[in-house]
């Protein structure tokens, strides 16, 4: 049951390329300008979207259900970008980079950013987020990432109080 005495809320907003400026990259299923190479039944965009990661690329499989729109801690990764490709459901995630020194975020810095399949998204290095939380009964994300990365590049901070997602 979600805890109503939450009182901060986190806008939700929708996935742009301006919404999402500064804190990565946004990825979507149609690149908006003509495709590098067509052929028949083939058309190919090249760098739709980049990341640097010097190493080997492991995939992650992350299956959330639906759950309470409240969260209590964020996470980053410090070293390396972090994409989502979602794969299946539509989800709110929490992104924020803060103004302070390491960059952790206060709660007006923070926004929930609507994911729909077909636009994935980079989180650039050092940008604070959590896990998505599913508007549908369950959200899958095909998640590419320098291999250790998920147990060796985290830091996770719990915040001062449980935000909950302003739908």
């Amino acid at each position: 049951m979600e805890d109503e005495m939450t009182s901060t809320r986190v806008p939700v907003v929708r996935l742009t390329r301006e919404t999402f400026a500064g804190l990565g990259t946004v990825v979507p299923s149609e690149p908006g300008r003509e495709p590098d190479v067509v052929r028949e039944g083939l058309r190919f965009w090249d760098r739709a979207g980049a990341m640097s990661i010097p190493g080997e690329v492991e995939m992650g499989i992350l299956e959330l259900s639906a759950q309470p729109f409240v969260f209590d801690s964020m996470e980053r990764h410090v070293d390396t970008p972090e994409m989502f490709v979602p794969l299946k459901g539509v989800s709110v995630m929490p992104i924020g980079l803060g103004s302070g020194p390491d960059g952790f975020p206060s709660p007006d810095e923070i926004r929930g950013f609507l994911i729909d399949p077909g636009v994935s998204i980079i989180i650039n290095p050092g940008v604070w987020h959590w896990i998505p939380y599913p508007l549908s009964s369950v959200a899958t994300y095909l998640i590419p990432a320098l291999v250790g990365t998920p147990i060796e590049d985290r830091e996770v901070r719990l915040l001062d109080e449980p935000l909950r997602f302003s739908l």
